[in-house]
């Protein structure tokens, strides 16, 4: 008889410096204690702290390995890292995109390989914890988006707010 996994518990977050509370510390350092994912700190209302306030077996089963300037490729191994803490956690977060993305004309040509490191990434977390439920976070705009009002009428402030050189 296979062995049965174990009941899922506890959450890990990976990816991009989304989740890493960077900056709310100080200015580009990660500061996981205020991470909105996986924060600890009491004046944090993490998702974290949510769960274990209504599953209080969740309480320090949280693992963040999530890093500033993290690409798609990295996924997988800070999944393997996360793990290591939290075997089988009943929430994964992953967010990612930002950095995977150039602006330069290349992303096209680049995004099956974005592609192909998530699927490795969730294959690793799915080989682990067949159970666990998947928050996915990208970037929300497109940079090369017209912005435009409820009417589709072109708004450049908005665009020049959410749009840049680099």
């Amino acid at each position: 008889v296979p062995a049965r996994p174990a009941p899922p518990v506890g959450a890990i977050a990976i990816g991009h410096p989304g989740p890493t509370g960077e900056g709310t510390a100080s200015r580009g350092k990660a500061a996981p204690q205020n991470s909105w994912a996986t924060g600890t700190a009491a004046n944090v209302n993490s998702i974290y702290r949510r769960l274990v306030a209504v599953r209080p077996e969740f309480d320090g089963r949280v693992a963040n390995t999530a890093q500033g300037g993290a690409k798609a490729f990295q996924l997988a191994t800070q999944a393997t890292a996360a793990l290591q803490d939290v075997p089988t956690p009943a929430l994964v977060i992953l967010s990612t995109i930002d950095n995977d993305i150039a602006c330069d004309g290349t992303d096209a040509a680049t995004m099956p390989g974005f592609g192909a490191s998530v699927t490795q990434a969730f294959a690793v977390i799915t080989a682990a914890a067949p159970n666990a439920q998947h928050l996915r976070v990208g970037h929300g705009v497109r940079h090369t988006t017209n912005f435009s009002n409820a009417h589709g009428t072109p708004h450049p402030r908005a665009q020049s707010a959410h749009t840049g050189t680099g």
